[in-house]
């Protein structure tokens, strides 16, 4: 549990687990696309009151560039770009790669705009199911795939939060995730208002994230309460997921809706031990901030991490996964005729 385990490494081991693989139960109240299991119960918020401290002194020993607002402390490095692969599997198997209704704009000639795209992942993916859509990804960090990557995929170096770097009605789709970790939350209306503006009317925005916080975890409960503090006390919103339908439909979005997954932590087969291996793989990630938080000394804290992925495990442990997603409205042309 201490490393990475390779995606094969991990399905192995979950079939030979008494659970078999993943446990998947569509959600009659989703409109398909999404699993979760069955014995997981969802949604918890009881411990989402999280009072902001102002006594962590941040650590930014990254690679990434010194930028206005960003506040994002996991270091680009090969580790976590792995980690990367096995958040998208993650998601995947959580909500898909996309919306089904967003299928009916991913036309021959559309483009799409993958915000925070890190290594692309999710891009490369649609970019070969949807050879003759146009991908477009940006991110600060420059961990782009060089050599291998579809015709119809390009990306670009830049800060989303200097606003996106394209022109008005640019995009058909706008696909944003898992950043809450680098979105402090007074910027979050001001991301999504940009996702808007690039959207060509009739376009949509889809936009995914994860609670840092982690339920039934037994007596790893403090440890994962003291992370959540730590991101407000850095200005983040730790809970945005769960708000995200709202900020969408105050920014301007029609046709808005959510859904919810909660995702097994080391049991449940294939999905919880994969879950176990990301969560405990960002945990050691974040070692220079999070260490601060550890009530252990440092040399110690990988072992501790350890120990709270087996509370995790032993305890029957899930996080909540969230997909809002909405549509810009078309041009009221009587509108738009009536100011002529």
């Amino acid at each position: 549990m201490g490393g990475s385990m390779s995606t094969e490494e991990r399905k192995r081991s979950a079939s030979g687990n008494g659970n078999g693989g993943s446990s998947r139960k569509s959600d009659p109240n989703d409109s398909g696309g999404s699993v979760s299991s069955s014995n997981v119960s969802r949604s918890q918020t009881s411990d989402n009151s999280i009072t902001p401290s102002h006594d962590f002194e941040w650590l930014q020993r990254n690679k990434l560039p010194k930028s206005h607002g960003v506040a994002y402390f996991l270091p680009p490095t090969d580790k976590e770009v792995d980690r990367y692969q096995m958040q998208h599997e993650l998601l995947c198997i959580a909500f898909g790669k996309y919306s089904p209704h967003i299928a009916e704009v991913l036309t021959p000639g559309a483009k799409v705009l993958d915000v925070g795209c890190g290594s692309g992942e999710w891009m490369c993916e649609m970019a070969i199911e949807f050879a003759k859509v146009d991908f477009v990804g940006i991110d600060i960090a420059n961990i782009f795939p060089i050599s291998v990557k579809p015709n119809n995929c390009q990306f670009k170096l830049g800060n989303v939060l200097d606003g996106l770097p394209f022109p008005d009605d640019s995009f058909e789709f706008v696909h944003i995730r898992v950043m809450a970790l680098g979105i402090k939350t007074e910027r979050w209306p001001e991301l999504l208002r940009e996702g808007f503006r690039v959207l060509k009317p009739g376009g949509h925005l889809q936009v995914m994230e994860a609670d840092p916080m982690v339920y039934n975890c037994g007596n790893a409960k403090q440890w994962f309460k003291g992370v959540c503090e730590m991101l407000a006390a850095r200005g983040l919103d730790p809970f945005v997921g769960p708000k995200l339908h709202v900020l969408l439909s105050e920014v301007g979005f029609t046709s808005v809706y959510r859904k919810t997954r909660s995702i097994p932590i080391g049991w449940c087969g294939y999905v919880g031990k994969l879950m176990l291996d990301n969560t405990v793989t960002a945990a050691k990630a974040g070692k220079a901030t999070l260490s601060g938080i550890t009530p252990v000394p440092v040399n110690e804290y990988d072992q501790y991490i350890d120990s709270i992925g087996r509370a995790c495990a032993n305890s029957n442990a899930y996080c909540n996964f969230y997909s809002s997603w909405g549509k810009k409205p078309l041009l009221n042309l009587a509108s738009s005729a009536s100011n002529l």
